[in-house]
């Protein structure tokens, strides 16, 4: 005799993917018919009235093409990739400090991580549940704040390189 316990899975719900198409978030099925000889993605929206799906077409006026987590934040609401999440950290003077972690899929691990590097550029990524635990809250998403995120400027490197070769070039040493 085998006893399997029964899991209770969540509904799973037809809003596996999002696109902003003409400016507009779109919900539902990632779907290409590059079978069919043409080759063409959609986002396909289930009609649960009619059993029809409405196909967004995904093309160059569509932006933000993101993936389900199927993690949701303390509101209840789905976290997708490229969401911010909010962490607000209180000193100890009462001042409070707002930062925007973005939601990105650690390939190497397997898990869906926050990107906790400076310039936002997957240097150092933390998967989502070790760093917020179940106090998540999406705040934004990249594509429609991409203020959020740093700007890395490069033109001070010009002048660090001049001054290293300068340095070099008067000492004597071969770099």
């Amino acid at each position: 005799l085998i006893w399997i316990k029964s899991i209770k899975f969540n509904k799973m719900t037809n809003t596996h993917f999002r696109a902003k198409s003409n400016g507009v978030w779109v919900y539902g099925y990632l779907y290409n018919n590059f079978d069919r000889g043409v080759n063409q993605t959609f986002i396909v929206r289930d009609n649960e009235d009619t059993g029809t799906g409405e196909h967004i077409l995904v093309d160059s006026n569509t932006t933000g093409i993101s993936i389900c987590t199927m993690l949701r934040d303390k509101n209840g609401n789905f976290i997708y990739e490229g969401d911010f999440l909010r962490d607000d950290e209180t000193l100890e003077d009462g001042e409070t400090i707002t930062s925007f972690y973005p939601v990105v899929y650690n390939a190497a691990t397997g898990c869906w991580c926050i990107d906790n590097s400076y310039y936002k550029n997957h240097s150092h990524l933390v998967p989502i549940i070790d760093y917020f635990g179940s106090d998540m809250l999406v705040d934004g998403n990249i594509f429609d704040n991409p203020d959020r995120l740093p700007k890395m400027t490069f033109d001070g490197i010009k002048d660090i390189y001049e001054i290293n070769k300068t340095l070099s070039n008067e000492s004597d040493l071969p770099f």
